[in-house]
């Protein structure tokens, strides 16, 4: 396209261009603090009249016909009266100053009534530590990978190290990991500020792998072995809820599942139903909680550190096998067989319910409040595994 037609196609004949990104934003901001359950017990939306979806939604500013909504964003409407009011039935009320325009759906991220774990802001951390402790970090550049972050710091001396934040409770944890030979970075300074533990460890050498193969995994599996009873000592230490039976500390929500769909809610039922029987992973082993290929540095063809232990517990070790399988669902699809094949060996099949029920809940859950609608259905296929009983026990 050239010449008079460029022209007119981009001052005459292309009305409107809207980034839906501001406007994700938006609505997340005003609703972050709402609950999903509480808004649909206040606000459940009358059905779509007939034909409302023909109307042209630009000739009403501010409002949006739901049948143009992409699925995630639907349930919207569903959450609090006060922010999204229908004044119309089958319609969302925006901010005047939000212009919105239908889109593919596959390219939407959801938009959702629940709030979404922040990311890690390096440089706020610095100044708080300094002024906890007068030690002065320099922010080096953001660490790759992970879902909430990390990022580099340099030391006065100039050595580097990673930080982020964490918990109390992971810091003898790591030590113990440490006193048993067991590649993980050392804690070089800590700090409890207010709500924020903030956590300065050791930069380990090495990157995550480029290449996720059965030598790999292999190498996991036997380093997860070495973490058998290794905490038979420490009754004491916290251990592993699976939260199936109400909402975990900021993961394994169970409102995002019951306010998002009819798959979502089948799932949360499952979960909990499943929770009943049993749902803690309970035993004496070092559990890291994370455990996938994400969190591991490879250097010199051999893993050199297990890294991001905030989550770690006392438990069943097993319990981070599954973790892997699911994570190995989309990294390295073809060896979930494998695993599956070793899982069946390994696992107590009810352990292995409860296991994968807690998976779910968590990866579902996850992926509504901070990813998008295909990694929402991903973590569904695979959570119905365990409800249809195809899944690894099978």
């Amino acid at each position: 396209m050239s010449g008079e037609a460029a022209d007119r196609y981009a001052d005459e004949w292309m009305a409107t261009l809207t980034h839906l990104t501001p406007l994700a934003r938006t609505v997340h901001d005003l609703l972050r603090w709402r609950r999903a359950g509480e808004g649909v017990a206040a606000h459940r939306a009358a059905a779509p009249t007939p034909g409302s979806d023909r109307l042209d939604h630009r000739c009403l500013p501010g409002l949006i016909p739901t049948g143009r909504l992409p699925r995630a964003m639907r349930h919207m409407r569903r959450c609090d009266a006060t922010v999204t009011g229908s004044p119309g039935a089958g319609w969302i009320a925006l901010p005047s100053n939000v212009v919105n325009t239908p889109t593919n759906p596959s390219e939407q991220e959801p938009l959702a009534c629940w709030p979404r774990t922040p990311r890690l802001d390096a440089t706020e951390l610095v100044r708080r530590l300094a002024a906890a402790t007068g030690i002065g970090l320099q922010v080096d550049g953001r660490c790759p990978g992970g879902e909430v972050g990390a990022a580099y710091v340099r030391w006065p001396d100039g050595h580097r190290s990673v930080l982020t934040t964490g918990s109390p409770h992971a810091q003898p944890l790591v030590a113990i990991a440490r006193q048993a030979g067991l590649p993980v970075p050392r804690y070089e300074l800590v700090a409890d500020i207010g709500a924020t533990f903030i956590v300065v460890q050791e930069l380990r050498p090495g990157a995550a792998p480029t290449l996720v193969d059965r030598p790999l995994i292999e190498a996991m599996l036997a380093l997860n072995a070495r973490m058998h009873g290794l905490l038979h000592t420490r009754p004491d230490t916290r251990g592993i809820d699976l939260h199936l039976r109400a909402s975990g500390p900021g993961y394994c929500l169970h409102e995002p599942l019951a306010g998002y769909d009819r798959r979502t809610r089948r799932v949360l039922d499952w979960a909990r139903d499943v929770g009943a029987t049993r749902n803690a992973a309970d035993g004496i082993d070092l559990v890291h909680m994370d455990y996938h290929p994400g969190n591991i540095l490879v250097s010199d063809g051999r893993i050199g550190a297990v890294i991001d232990w905030d989550g770690a517990g006392r438990g069943d070790r097993l319990l981070d096998l599954v973790t892997l399988r699911f994570d190995l669902a989309r990294r390295a699809p073809h060896l979930t067989d494998w695993l599956d094949s070793l899982l069946r060996q390994a696992v107590p099949a009810d352990r292995l319910r409860a296991y994968w029920a807690h998976m779910s809940l968590r990866l579902v859950d996850w992926a509504i409040r901070h990813h998008t609608n295909a990694d929402v259905d991903l973590w569904i296929a695979i959570a119905e595994q365990g409800i249809t009983g195809t899944h690894a026990s099978y």
